[in-house]
């Protein structure tokens, strides 16, 4: 097993250093962002300034995928299609996920509503990835591949999207591998695992003898660099026990029968930044201040941000489950918030402003008790990102922020992001989406610098604007989505062909796929005869009519 080094470079998200609120006629300079979007909302949106009961008399006229564009338009309709009994259904197939709103399920097809939020995230990115992706549609508008379209990789034995083969490989006609292959899965800034470590060690788990439901475990890489050790913390210090947590780590679990999958995780300690005013809660911009350095090797690799500014850590603060931190002006707005009732997967709230006792104490005021104080429920502050998912578990990236365990004024955040590798103890064919969405983008850069050598653009990543949604730094890019679809399609055709098709070989199968991507590349003549056919007529009539 090879295990890589820390590259010279690099590339990192800049500092965020927020975004500026919205002018209103009561506010000052310290006015939460937040909350001057929702007095924008309610004092200047037509809709969203009408009562309740008319805003449901609307949402339920609505088809499904005008219902779903329209909740995600502003907190008021997510609270609203969260509380409705009317939408009952779509939320019966998602409980059981502490997320601060009912999440909602889709009861049709939602290819619509996937085009509608494909045109929109394509309408915010940056200036040159509009430009660059309107120049690739006219080169190809009459070709047969696509971003989507599947291609056969040799080194997986498997189709994978285009958009996941490098330039250099696309412009080939017999595609050697795909990024997946060619790149890693950073850990931290100082060790990386590639795909074909991942494989070796899924394979000898699948050997292991476990004796029925009992998972074996390999750990395959563990950065012990003092860099990850916290600073106000001494190593021998009770709340570090066991110091192992506080290593970045890659181990591998599951047995020949059962999912084997690939687990990131990483347990650090916040120090809390010097209060203005002890009697007062804590700013989310003053926790997004502290976050920033505190990312820097470990939790940036583990759980990328989505968008500019957009932390992972900063979900398990949203105000409508916690009342830890304190939003500047929100007194001043008619802020209602959602239901905090729902129940996580016990069916016991665990929410802030229903739980007293769910509260972190090192954000609490500086009261009697409250300083130093190990106050705060495991699991009330808890964000999940799910990515992909395999016969109904998810795969993505979970973050617990905890009181830390020596009562001091500091918070332990523990990071973990999980990979499928096998599905039912059988090797996928090739990397699985949720591997491809954890590469790191410097693994494959060389591969991507584009024929103009203006930028390395490649349809996958956007590395010139990090205000772009397309940015290579940032988790779940709109290409990704567009492919997860595709890959969500070859694991379920390789989960049946495992099951329909022990014993027949592996050369039927292979030369079944070779024949596919035949077809797959070859020439569409009938459509080039039908094109030229109709500029004929075209000439015909502008010439003698």
């Amino acid at each position: 097993m090879t295990i890589g080094a820390l590259p010279p470079v690099i590339s990192r998200i800049p500092a965020w250093t927020g975004r500026k609120p919205k002018a209103t006629p009561w506010r000052d300079i310290s006015t939460d962002p937040l909350v001057a979007d929702v007095y924008y909302n309610m004092m200047r949106s037509p809709l969203c300034g009408l009562p309740d009961k008319l805003l449901l008399n609307i949402m339920r006229r609505l088809d499904e995928t005008s219902l779903q564009c329209l909740r995600r338009a502003n907190r008021t309709f997510l609270r609203l299609s969260s509380e409705c009994r009317e939408f009952a259904d779509y939320r019966e197939d998602c409980r059981g996920f502490d997320f601060p709103w009912q999440p909602f399920s889709f009861r049709t097809e939602d290819r619509k509503l996937g085009r509608l939020l494909q045109h929109d995230s394509a309408n915010r990115q940056c200036s040159e990835c509009r430009k660059r992706v309107r120049k690739w549609k006219w080169n190809s508008q009459f070709s047969t591949q696509s971003l989507i379209a599947a291609r056969h990789c040799i080194a997986c034995n498997a189709k994978h999207p285009l958009v996941f083969f490098s330039r250099l490989e696309r412009d080939n006609s017999r595609i050697e591998s795909c990024i997946g292959q060619q790149g890693h899965v950073r850990l931290c800034d100082h060790k990386t695992v590639s795909w074909r470590c991942v494989v070796d060690a899924a394979e000898e788990l699948a050997k292991l003898d476990t004796r029925g439901e009992k998972l074996a475990r390999i750990r395959l890489v563990e950065c012990r660099h003092a860099d990850h050790l916290p600073d106000h913390h001494d190593t021998t210090a009770p709340e570090l026990r066991p110091l192992e947590r506080s290593y970045p780590s890659i181990t591998i679990e599951g047995n020949s029968t059962s999912t084997i999958q690939l687990t990131m995780e990483w347990t650090g300690h916040m120090p809390l930044p010097k209060r203005e005013d002890n009697h007062k809660k804590l700013t989310p911009s003053e926790i997004t201040r502290q976050l920033e350095p505190f990312r820097q090797g470990a939790a940036e690799f583990i759980a990328p941000q989505s968008a500019l500014g957009c932390l992972p850590e900063m979900r398990c603060f949203d105000p409508n489950r916690c009342r830890c931190l304190r939003y500047v002006g929100s007194g001043e707005v008619p802020w209602k918030l959602g239901s905090a009732t729902f129940s996580d997967i016990n069916n016991q709230s665990s929410t802030c402003r229903t739980n007293a006792d769910c509260q972190l104490g090192p954000l609490l005021p500086s009261r009697a008790g409250n300083r130093h104080t190990t106050k705060g429920t495991t699991g009330s502050h808890t964000s999940r990102t799910v990515l992909s998912s395999w016969l109904e578990i998810p795969y993505g990236i979970r973050v617990d922020v905890d009181p830390c365990p020596g009562g001091g004024p500091c918070l332990e955040i523990t990071y973990q992001r999980t990979i499928l590798v096998a599905a039912g103890g059988v090797l996928c064919r090739g990397v699985t989406q949720s591997w491809l969405e954890a590469l790191d983008p410097d693994s494959y850069r060389s591969q991507m610098v584009s024929k103009d050598g203006k930028g390395a653009w490649d349809g996958l990543s956007c590395r010139e604007d990090p205000c772009c949604p397309n940015y290579f730094r940032y988790l779940e890019r709109p290409v990704l989505r567009m492919a997860a679809r595709q890959v969500r399609m070859n694991l379920v055709k390789e989960r049946t062909r495992v099951e329909t098709c022990v014993g027949t070989g592996a050369g039927g199968e292979e030369s079944e796929d070779k024949s596919e991507d035949k077809g797959d590349d070859r020439f569409d003549w009938g459509m080039a005869c039908f094109c030229l056919l109709a500029w004929a007529l075209l000439c015909f009539l502008v010439l003698y009519i």
